[in-house]
């Protein structure tokens, strides 16, 4: 098995795991603690996403370096790591400080609460900042292993972790059946998520330490490619997070919490395209480096062909039967104020995985210089259009702001890479790569909720025997659109997994 079908699978595998644990937690989440405590667990999440950006780049600047490190032992790897933690972990714990002395404050100024107490919320926050300054030095570590591509073993630790983690959480949650306690067992399993990244890390490269150690050399080196990959990161939070951070400035926290609810749904479809995306990650930065640019290029084609063609089904399944797959899942109450807003976010989450293998692309070739100037003009487009939409349609205007920003990367990233990177054209991309995929799911779909919605709008049963039935014409019409050479691999692939036959 080649490096990039290992890499595959074990995202799949490790993904998968992770969803179908995070799908089985949340509604006992939602049940016990209620939409508004539940909109805490989304503080959490746009919080740990605010913590990734405050290494400066150096995450990024890990994985491409490391990937083409060719030095006795690592050395230039243990040199970078140390800078890295240096950087990281100064922001870090500035940053945790300053949002720790803020936490009352925030709990009775910021958020919007009707039934938490203020005193609740703000050690919730207290708590939160410890699990997350835990999980920094974490993040570097995951960097190192997957810029040796052994993301086997990081797929194992993330998914191993994330078992203790939700599982243990659930079991918190049965037995106390309080907010606080859940955090305090998400700050206990980031103390230990540390300690098992480091020993894989100590694993790959023996005598390999976190200890912060600032060297001026390495920082000549690297600074230009971190800087832009840094300013990449700070933009693309603003991008992805300004959401979040403005519902719970000018919404009630039950509406982040719906929210929250409807962005972890569809989430999962970004889990998917993230699996190709750092699958492919160190073939695209080893064949750059070499300058295959045709391998390149035909491999950038295939992996955007199986990525559409991969996030599409769900994304088209939410985009028309969003109501229907959250009644199933939570409370109706809550499946009902998150539907709308579950439908958009799909749509968004579809163009934004077609569009993420040019961003890998760029930031492989050493060209973060791109996606920069690309998303310099999408915060300008964004933030107005947030502003207005979520006032206008709230939460539902939020993911709109959201699906218009990623049809933009559609249109203006991807005909840019294409061109300057590859010698593509862009409408070439459109014809193989994205249009057959979208028309066909949209079709099918679209079809499919008129036919339930002419015939039985009222009965459960027959809307998802048509789901049902509509995914399988998807699933076989769309393996026909790929090429030639992609469905001989899938297929040599899936022969693989079977087990091998007994000669008689």
């Amino acid at each position: 098995m080649t490096a990039i079908r290992r890499n595959i699978v074990t995202n799949a595998v490790g993904g998968g795991w992770i969803v179908a644990l995070t799908l089985l937690v949340i509604p006992v989440q939602i049940r016990i603690l209620g939409s508004e405590a539940y909109g805490m667990i989304g503080v959490l999440a746009t919080l740990q996403i605010v913590f990734s950006v405050l290494d400066l780049g150096a995450g990024a600047t890990l994985v491409q370096r490391v990937a083409t490190d060719a030095t006795p032992n690592h050395q230039a790897t243990r040199e970078l790591l140390g800078a890295a933690a240096a950087v990281y972990c100064t922001i870090a714990v500035m940053t945790s400080a300053g949002l720790a002395w803020q936490a009352d404050w925030l709990a009775t100024h910021w958020f919007r609460l009707s039934e938490l107490p203020p005193a609740t919320v703000a050690t919730g926050i207290q708590l939160i900042v410890v699990s997350l300054l835990l999980r920094c030095p974490t993040a570097l570590c995951a960097a190192v292993i997957s810029g040796l591509n052994r993301l086997d073993l990081l797929n194992l630790l993330k998914a191993g972790m994330q078992t203790l983690r939700l599982l243990g959480g659930l079991v918190v949650l049965l037995l106390y059946r309080d907010l606080l306690n859940l955090l305090w067992w998400e700050a206990a399993v980031s103390a230990a998520e540390l300690v098992a990244y480091l020993v894989g890390c100590k694993t790959l490269v023996p005598g390999l330490s976190l200890w912060p150690r600032f060297s001026a050399g390495v920082v000549r080196e690297n600074w230009r490619y971190a800087l832009g990959m840094s300013a990449i990161s700070v933009i693309a939070l603003l991008l992805t997070q300004t959401d979040k951070i403005a519902i719970s400035r000018f919404l009630p926290l039950e509406s982040l919490g719906f929210y929250h609810l409807a962005y972890s749904a569809t989430a999962w479809i970004a889990l998917i395209q993230g699996g190709f995306n750092s699958a492919i990650l160190p073939s695209f930065a080893a064949d750059f480096g070499t300058d295959r640019i045709a391998r390149l290029s035909a491999r950038n084609n295939k992996i955007t062909q199986l990525t559409v063609y991969t996030v599409t089904l769900p994304a088209a399944m939410f985009m028309f039967f969003s109501a229907e797959i959250l009644g199933a899942w939570v409370v109706r109450d809550a499946a009902l104020a998150a539907a709308n807003v579950a439908a958009v976010l799909a749509a968004a989450f579809m163009l934004n995985a077609a569009a993420s293998n040019c961003l890998t692309l760029a930031v492989a070739s050493g060209r973060p210089g791109i996606p920069l100037r690309v998303n310099l003009l999408g915060l300008a487009i964004y933030l107005p259009a947030l502003a207005i939409l979520l006032e206008s349609y709230g939460i539902t205007g939020a993911a709109w702001a959201w699906a218009v920003l990623n049809a933009y990367y559609v249109l203006v990233l991807v005909p840019i890479v294409q061109s300057r990177i590859l010698g593509r054209g862009y409408f070439e991309w459109l014809r193989g790569n994205f249009l057959p995929f979208v028309v066909l799911g949209v079709t099918v779909f679209g079809v499919a909720r008129l036919l339930v919605h002419g015939l039985a709008p009222s009965q459960y049963w027959f809307a998802w025997a048509v789901l049902a039935t509509a995914a399988a014409c998807y699933t076989l019409a769309g393996y026909c659109l790929l090429e030639r050479g992609l469905r001989a691999q899938i297929a040599e692939f899936a022969r693989t997994l079977l087990p091998p036959q007994r000669s008689k």
